[in-house]
């Protein structure tokens, strides 16, 4: 019958530890394979699956009042997959899948604007399920498949219309990773090599180059996501190695410390990946 797709958005202070996840509201309807990004004020969830065609929709909230997500526009394309990440002021998402075709294409919107997205132009390479992370100016596109795993980091400036450039290479090559940033530091977390990678990397997002080993996820998982508050990190859901199986656990780190191992932060209100 396919997946149990999902409509719940939750809600946690990053700065706390040991809590469950809290309900904020839904989605306009259950999808999967998202992109989103937020400019602190206001979030925004882009294309998917719904829950097994592709869509353009992008929805948002406003992340300080709980309530359910408000259409926006629609993304150039139909896809899935896609990456999202923000300078405050312009979103911009990048890749996925069309409908089976991996794509190499970047669409952007102003944030406080309804409206449609508009092509920003190209990634270095098509991929789908990578991760993007920004530090306020500078956005890097991390890893991804295309269709094997790549272990690409592109880069724009979001305030730039035009296409990506080559940044440097994570050490693992991986898809179903998540990005974050602490606006000085990038962080590239988890995903899958073909086997679930617990792996964090780590690279200064003002100087091109090669990813550093920064630490391990407390458990690797697949399809994971993550945010900031811009001093730490949490990674959270996911699926892990054994036949799949979507998990509920949140880890955290601090993103300016380099350490061995993340650490237990709390759960998800619902088990889920991607």
């Amino acid at each position: 019958g396919g997946p149990s797709v999902s409509d719940v958005i939750d809600y946690f202070t990053i700065g706390s530890v040991s809590e469950t996840a809290l309900d904020f509201g839904n989605l306009s309807a259950a999808r999967w394979a998202m992109a989103s990004a937020s400019s602190g004020t206001r979030a925004l969830f882009a294309g998917g699956i719904n829950p097994t065609v592709n869509v353009n929709i992008i929805e948002y909230i406003t992340v300080a009042s709980t309530g359910n997500a408000t259409d926006f526009g629609d993304t150039s394309t139909l896809r899935k997959y896609p990456a999202g990440t923000s300078d405050g002021n312009r979103a911009v998402f990048m890749g996925g899948e069309n409908p089976t075709a991996i794509v190499d294409t970047m669409d952007f919107i102003t944030m406080t604007v309804s409206g449609n997205a508009t092509d920003f132009g190209e990634n270095t390479q098509a991929r789908l399920a990578g991760a993007a992370t920004s530090n306020g100016s500078r956005a890097c596109y991390i890893g991804g498949e295309s269709p094997t795993k790549r272990d690409t980091i592109d880069y724009i400036t979001i305030g730039t219309i035009g296409d990506a450039t080559d940044f440097g290479e994570i050490t693992v090559a991986r898809a179903g990773l998540t990005g974050l940033s602490d606006g000085s530091r990038g962080i590239a977390a988890g995903g899958s090599t073909g086997s679930v990678s617990d792996v964090i990397d780590y690279f200064n997002m003002a100087s091109l180059g090669i990813a550093a080993d920064y630490g391990n996820l407390a458990t690797g998982t697949n399809g994971v996501a993550g945010s900031s508050n811009g001093s730490r990190g949490v990674v959270g859901g996911g699926a892990t190695p054994g036949g799949g199986v979507s998990v509920d656990t949140v880890n955290y780190f601090a993103i300016g410390t380099l350490t061995a191992t993340a650490t237990d932060f709390g759960e998800l209100s619902v088990a889920r990946a991607f």
